[in-house]
């Protein structure tokens, strides 16, 4: 398989550090590597996009993703050795005016255990919003499609030229001249 395996690395904001693609999968067990930047506040100036996402203080992410089709070479499952080498001491961050939200570091979050994540009413009204536009877009655009084809499929039924038909009880009633007649 020419994309089995594949591992990606992501900076608090998600955004993608590292991508370094897939290795193909030939019967052997196979490995893959990735290496970042330094996190500095001083990256966010450089001019490499990979050393500009390590710019942001926090929880960096490892994605590890095995194709679907490897399913059929792993019925159980497979097992995943992944290896973290974190290198540097920890360094002093600029200071901000303010609370820093979901990019403070605090002391326990270099110990592992780390903090729960909190959830900011402002970030699940924007992500239900966003669930929701995405259920009901595609709805109602495929609502239109089904009436816009209906139409379409109407029109070409009655023929070039012909006029819509309407029912007898609509149809305006006669008034050329011939039709009427003066009273006496």
């Amino acid at each position: 398989m020419a994309n089995a395996f594949g591992l990606r690395v992501y900076n608090p904001a998600r955004g993608v550090v590292s991508d370094g693609g897939f290795v193909a999968y030939s019967g052997k067990p196979v490995t893959t590597g990735e290496f970042s930047a330094p996190v500095a506040y001083g990256n966010r100036f450089a001019s490499d996009d990979t050393v500009r996402a390590m710019r942001f203080a926090g929880r960096y992410y490892v994605a590890v993703t095995l194709d679907s089709g490897a399913a059929k070479h792993f019925p159980q499952g497979a097992d995943l050795t992944l290896r973290v080498d974190v290198r540097g001491t920890p360094q002093a961050g600029p200071g901000y005016a303010g609370p820093a939200g979901d990019f403070d570091v605090t002391p326990g979050d270099g110990d592992g255990t780390g903090r729960t994540a909190r959830t900011n009413g402002t970030l699940m009204l924007v992500a239900y919003a966003g669930i929701g536009t995405g259920v009901v877009l595609p709805a109602g655009l495929g609502a239109w499609t089904v009436v816009a084809r209906r139409g379409a499929a109407a029109t070409i039924a009655q023929g070039p030229g012909e006029a819509p038909s309407a029912p007898r009880d609509r149809l305006p009633a006669p008034s050329s001249p011939v039709d009427q007649q003066p009273t006496q």
